[in-house]
């Protein structure tokens, strides 16, 4: 069978990108086609190899990312669902990943340290402080949010973030 040579739209390439997925019960748009390696989906569109999620993104905003990265909310690679698609920094994407255990390699984590300090949001200092209450190792709580034992200790002692209880 040949190949389509006709343009679509993008609201009729929209919907016929999402017709080739499954809803899971997270309301993911999961790709029911080839899967690359690391789990995402490249399509052909423009005349070259692009990762579905993008273009899904610039379809359903009306927004080109550019150069900025299209992340996935629900952290799931195979979703192209637009609702589960936002736009971020590079360092928006290493940093959830790493909130989120993502990101497995100590360097990676011990590249970022600085940053994610600069990042923490105030849901996340109070969870530090429950779980340095709760007697969790200072160790373990500087490896799952991906700062420094030292923060961690400014943190609990109110040495920093002292407006939060």
């Amino acid at each position: 069978m040949p190949r389509r040579k006709t343009k679509i739209d993008g609201v009729e390439l929209l919907n016929f990108l999402l017709s080739r997925t499954q809803l899971s019960p997270t309301s993911c748009r999961e790709w029911l086609g080839p899967i690359q390696e690391n789990g995402y989906v490249k399509i052909w569109y423009s005349g070259t190899h692009r990762w579905a999620h993008r273009v899904v993104y610039e379809l359903a905003t009306g927004v080109s990312p550019g150069d900025l990265h299209v992340l996935h909310k629900c952290d799931n690679p195979k979703c192209i669902n637009p609702n589960h698609l936002e736009i971020g920094t590079r360092s928006d994407n290493m940093l959830d990943c790493a909130i989120k255990g993502r990101w497995h390699t100590e360097a990676r984590t011990s590249a970022m340290r600085v940053s994610r300090a600069k990042k923490l949001s105030p849901s996340y200092v109070m969870a530090i402080r429950t779980k340095e209450q709760n007697g969790e190792s200072v160790k373990s709580i500087a490896k799952e949010f991906g700062i420094d034992c030292s923060m961690v200790r400014m943190i609990a002692n109110l040495k920093t973030w002292v407006d939060l209880p």
